[in-house]
């Protein structure tokens, strides 16, 4: 039986095993012979639609691990809302992009991490933070709205 790598139930059930054992979804393959990072490549990146991650997050009595959702060089699809949702762990991506603007007005959240991300925007505009909100080598080619 194959598995279609976009299928959102194969992503339901991978991103919670992810945020239950505090294993970081890492989608590439390694630097090629050329030495270029597949991160630069989107051929080689599964693509997550952002809407498993919504459904995982705010799923009622899931238990995470202290290192939260972990995804790091991965393409992840569609708009990432969490506006005035309260979403009950760390998020950390690294070297991920992101083709919709994902937005998180009014929500509460562990820890905020976008290391390396490309965005097309961001809003975390009244959002609350309890820990960290850190975004270095952030690339963005719209609006970056916190106030």
């Amino acid at each position: 039986m194959t598995v279609e790598v976009s299928s959102r139930t194969y992503w339901i059930a991978r991103l919670r095993e992810a945020v239950r054992t505090g294993l970081a979804i890492d989608e590439s393959v390694g630097v090629d012979e050329e030495g270029q990072d597949p991160a630069e490549d989107e051929d080689v990146l599964s693509a997550i639609p952002a809407e498993a991650i919504r459904h995982v997050l705010l799923t009622p009595g899931l238990r995470f691990d202290p290192q939260g959702l972990q995804v790091q060089r991965t393409v992840i699809t569609g708009t990432m809302n969490f506006d005035f949702a309260t979403i009950p762990c760390r998020l950390y991506f690294d070297q991920c992009r992101l083709d919709k603007a994902p937005s998180f007005e009014g929500a509460t959240v562990e820890d905020l991490i976008l290391s390396n991300v490309e965005l097309p925007g961001l809003s975390v505009a009244a959002a609350r933070v309890n820990g960290s909100l850190d975004m270095p080598g952030i690339r963005s080619t719209g609006a970056l709205n916190a106030i």
